[in-house]
């Protein structure tokens, strides 16, 4: 299946492989987001397979009303990787507001609570944020 979606949507295997193992059957209605916006094709961070269109899907689809909905509870990156959840952030916000009407301010507040909650797990943790 995964193989399929990398010939059809020109997307990475390792992106295909990840949507195909989270999103099954619904792989291909991620992947469909990308031939009107291209740019949800685009890798959330460089280190990991996430791609902006799983954020406009989760938001349409599966009720993520809020990044950490996506980050933490959807694809866990929040688990594994809190540097790359913090470079996150802004692009997953970007991403959810206009899916979920949010005005600029709740955006801004969205996005400077979220970091501000991973700040604090990295500097318990002895980790310093880049």
């Amino acid at each position: 299946a995964w193989k399929a979606l990398r010939s059809t949507y020109s997307l990475p295997a390792e992106v295909c492989q990840h949507l195909v193992r989270k999103y099954g059957c619904r792989a291909k209605e991620v992947c469909e987001l990308t031939w009107a916006n291209p740019s949800l094709k685009m890798l959330l961070h460089a280190d990991h397979p996430y791609i902006g269109a799983e954020v406009v899907y989760t938001a349409r689809h599966e009720m993520a009303v809020t990044p950490r909905d996506f980050l933490a509870r959807r694809i866990r990156l929040e688990i594994t990787d809190w540097q790359a959840t913090l470079d996150s952030v802004e692009r997953v916000c970007d991403l959810m507001a206009p899916v979920l009407a949010w005005t600029e301010e709740q955006k801004i507040e969205y996005s400077r609570s979220y970091r501000f909650l991973l700040v604090g797990f990295m500097q318990e943790a002895g980790l310093t944020a880049k």
